[in-house]
């Protein structure tokens, strides 16, 4: 199995990745289809490291969590991060420490709120 391109996160200012995937809020009308996405990443969206065809970036702030950007086949068209109050579960947050042990925390919410 082809390894994914992870979701992103930013927690406490860093950019780190996420292990697990949140779902989209595909009913909320700020999340787009977009047929012909035009992005910055280099073309995943139609290989197997993508799966999903898109590529989010979360973020924890004031003890909830944010949708802020989507790249690939869904997009934003709003400027202003989402409240993740449609996600409950765990998400696995890995970090990198440049070159040395790379180490994993899980973040515990309930609709869209940090519970652990």
């Amino acid at each position: 199995m082809t390894r994914q391109v992870p979701e992103n996160i930013i927690y406490q200012g860093e950019c780190l990745s996420l292990t697990s995937y949140p779902p989209l809020p595909h009913k909320d009308e700020r999340v787009v289809y977009v047929e012909d996405p035009k992005s910055d990443i280099l073309d995943i969206f139609g290989t197997t490291m993508c799966w999903r065809r898109y590529v989010g970036t979360w973020e924890i702030r004031e003890e909830k969590l944010y949708l802020s950007q989507l790249e690939g086949r869904y997009q934003l068209n709003s400027p202003k991060p989402i409240i993740a109050d449609w996600f409950s579960g765990s998400l696995t947050i890995s970090k990198d420490d440049k070159g040395k042990e790379c180490s994993n925390f899980i973040i515990e919410i309930e609709n869209g709120l940090i519970v652990g």
